[in-house]
């Protein structure tokens, strides 16, 4: 099952290159998706192992400001944080990074997505259809302030601070047409951008092993305490093999 696993974010306030933390426990296989926020023009340069999935989009009431979506599979050694290269004019350029576990090994594992940035101050990311059983629908809000869930039934898991992003997610069951999701009000109309993606969770060939620990009893006991694997997190599979040996009486 797809989980959120963490998220970070940084802000250049004065504009320029943003640095973000890893998020906490981000471990191999992980999917990280990053929203990209200029509130000039300029351009930015991913860190090496990223790609867009779409770029340079415009605010409907504020069109020199552009936001972007990025995504990244987290390899086996990953930097304690990644540099998002601004070039151009720059003021309060933020980058947010959210990770995702349990998502699938290969290729893109985005598998529907949709942007949304119009003029109103009613916050709503646009339908998608998925096409997997269980994939997760994550929104990544971009705004002038903080958006809360309304009647969209996702769970707020990220705010940044001191800019305005946020993630939401929910894991629909049954592949299909997702609705709209609507969110609460921001203060301005039209200075708000909303990415609605799909994630494919994995298959049986995209496990991957994370830790493993034990512990033995060398006297009668009726319990034997296990500590958690190191790097063990929300979603994870726990697989325990008990060997009990009993003695008969004397």
């Amino acid at each position: 099952m797809i989980a959120f696993r963490a998220a970070a974010s940084a802000q250049n306030a004065t504009g320029g290159d943003v640095v973000v933390d890893k998020p906490t426990g981000t471990a191999e296989g992980d999917i990280l998706l990053a929203i990209t926020l200029r509130p000039d023009a300029g351009t930015w340069t991913l860190p090496s192992g990223w790609a867009w999935e779409d770029n340079d989009v415009p605010f409907v009431s504020y069109p020199d400001a552009r936001a972007g979506l990025a995504w990244k599979r987290a390899g086996a050694s990953e930097p304690s944080d990644y540099t998002f290269v601004r070039t151009g004019l720059g003021s309060a350029d933020s980058v947010a990074i959210a990770a995702y576990s349990g998502v699938v090994g290969s290729g893109n594992p985005i598998e529907a997505y949709s942007t949304n940035s119009v003029a109103s101050t009613t916050v709503t990311a646009a339908t998608i259809t998925t096409t997997s059983a269980y994939a997760a629908r994550v929104a990544l809000v971009a705004a002038s302030s903080a958006i809360t869930a309304a009647s969209s039934g996702m769970t707020l898991r990220f705010t940044s601070s001191p800019a305005v992003e946020m993630v939401f997610d929910v894991v629909q069951e049954a592949a299909g047409a997702s609705g709209t999701m609507t969110f609460s009000n921001d203060i301005y109309s039209g200075f708000w951008m909303a990415w609605h993606i799909a994630l494919t969770p994995a298959t049986s060939t995209d496990v991957v092993f994370v830790a493993s620990t034990m512990n033995s009893a060398t006297a009668a006991t009726t319990s034997c305490v296990l500590n958690k694997p190191t790097g063990a997190a929300a979603g994870d599979l726990l697989i325990a093999a008990l060997n009990i040996e009993v003695n008969a009486p004397t």
